[in-house]
């Protein structure tokens, strides 16, 4: 069924939703930043390469750039898009982030311009 309230309450403080039978962004950040830890302490000087969902990246970002849940809207990731991040004794930087240049060529086959 529908539930506005929650839709509304997600898209105002979405740090303090967690979903019926889901998970919160509480709990996504609970799973990604060790493993995301890991994978940069594990390969250091390395590139790795993540494929994942939009929370499970916006997620990624957040960490990267120090940012609480509840600043979720404030990062943009588009299907398909490309984020780079580099790791230091000091933390991870952004590069850059949802980078969809590499889609064009696609969008203009397919008539669309979004990318």
């Amino acid at each position: 069924g529908s539930q506005p309230e929650l839709y509304r309450q997600w898209k105002e403080s979405p740090g303090k939703v967690v979903f019926p039978d889901g998970e919160g962004l509480g709990d996504v950040r609970a799973r990604v930043e060790p493993g995301l830890v890991r994978l940069a302490e594990k390969h250091p000087g390395q590139k790795v390469a993540l494929c994942g969902h939009r929370v499970s990246v916006k997620m990624i970002l957040l960490i990267a750039l120090g940012l609480p849940d509840a600043s979720f809207w404030r990062v943009q990731v588009d299907t398909a898009s490309i984020s780079l991040l580099e790791h230091r004794a000091a933390g991870f930087k952004l590069v850059f982030a949802n980078e969809t240049s590499h889609l064009k060529s696609l969008a203009d086959k397919l008539g669309t311009g979004d990318f």
